[in-house]
């Protein structure tokens, strides 16, 4: 229990160590060589929390020691050529996490069962060379011998004693399995996000989807031309149609004052005609009216004169008459 909670302990520092070496190296790479770091810094710590959750610790061990060694070599041989520049920190990277695993080691093992796990596993690079992928690999894998469970080669109990011996291995087993299965469901998920970007890189490497993405951007830089050009003919166009308005205003206004001029000239004809028309209706009424008064006027002196003539003719007559008489 307590070298499978060292080995718990040490991939998630392991994980720290190479998720901080791999920021590094995401400046230092181009595209295809990032996607390539990528991929492999996300299935090694995959597989090393699966290597993590093993149920026998001492495999795991094994396992883990094969993992991160194997890295760590292959990355020192072939890490140059693979991934360029970027390949320096997650060496570094490699190298802090073998430290820390050869210590776990030389706590449960011998010093001479390391080096011969470690002579092991330098052997197996030197036979393969041409392996540059060594996520998925395990110890038994390079020793060729089959992984034997202590649980498996376990003897059945035979004994009181034995069968209490045997059950409390039993629900140790149980607690162990049970932190294991929290270990595992409370990391594990994180890699559902890893994985979903590796996809998504290697679907930006697939050629068709550059020559997409290339005629995208092709596309949208005709789109911003475009959009320049349909600003620049807005300004034109409101440039034109502000000169448009105006002259059309102005026009309006020179029609308008036109035909203001026009009317006032037309209103004051009318006038100056209907003025010269009521003076001439006015001379001729005035004249009519004094030729009237003169007409009557000359009848009543003509009247007069007659009468006076008459009077004057009756009053000389009526004294002649009387001295007739007498």
């Amino acid at each position: 229990a307590e070298l499978q909670a060292q080995i718990m302990s040490f991939v998630d520092r392991f994980s720290a160590i190479m998720v901080s070496e791999f920021r590094q190296a995401e400046n230092l790479s181009g595209n295809r060589a990032l996607y390539d770091l990528q991929y492999m810094i996300t299935y090694a710590l995959y597989n090393a929390y699966i290597i993590a959750g093993d149920s026998d610790p001492d495999i795991a061990l094994l396992d883990m020691l094969c993992l991160v060694t194997l890295g760590r070599i292959i990355f020192e041989e072939e890490g140059t050529k693979l991934y360029g520049p970027a390949a320096k920190p997650m060496t570094k990277g490699f190298r802090l996490a073998e430290k820390e695993i050869l210590k776990i080691s030389a706590g449960v093992l011998k010093k001479s069962q390391v080096e011969k796990i470690v002579s092991i596993i330098r052997s197996w690079r030197k036979n393969n060379p041409e392996i540059i992928y060594f996520q998925f690999m395990r110890f038994s894998n390079i020793s060729g011998q089959k992984r034997k469970s202590k649980v498996m080669a376990s003897e059945e109990p035979d004994g009181i004693l034995d069968t209490v011996e045997f059950a409390t291995e039993q629900v140790e087993e149980v607690r162990l399995l049970a932190e294991r299965g929290i270990y595992l469901a409370t990391r594990l998920p994180q890699f559902w996000v890893a994985f979903g970007e590796l996809g998504l890189s290697r679907l930006f490497e697939n050629p068709q989807m550059k020559e997409a993405l290339a005629n995208f951007t092709l596309l949208s830089q005709v789109s911003n031309r475009l959009t320049t050009a349909a600003e620049d003919l807005s300004d034109q166009i409101s440039e034109e149609r502000k000169t448009a308005i105006r002259q059309t205003l102005e026009a309006i206004t020179r029609e308008r004052q036109m035909v203001i001029d026009q009317l006032l000239k037309a209103i004051s004809n009318e006038r100056q005609a209907a003025v010269d028309d009521i003076l001439t209706r006015a001379e001729k009424q005035s004249r009519e009216l004094i030729d009237y008064t003169m007409r009557w006027l000359l009848i009543l002196i003509g009247i007069c004169f007659i009468g006076y003539i008459t009077t004057k003719v009756i009053l000389r007559l009526v004294p002649q008459r009387g001295s007739i008489h007498q």
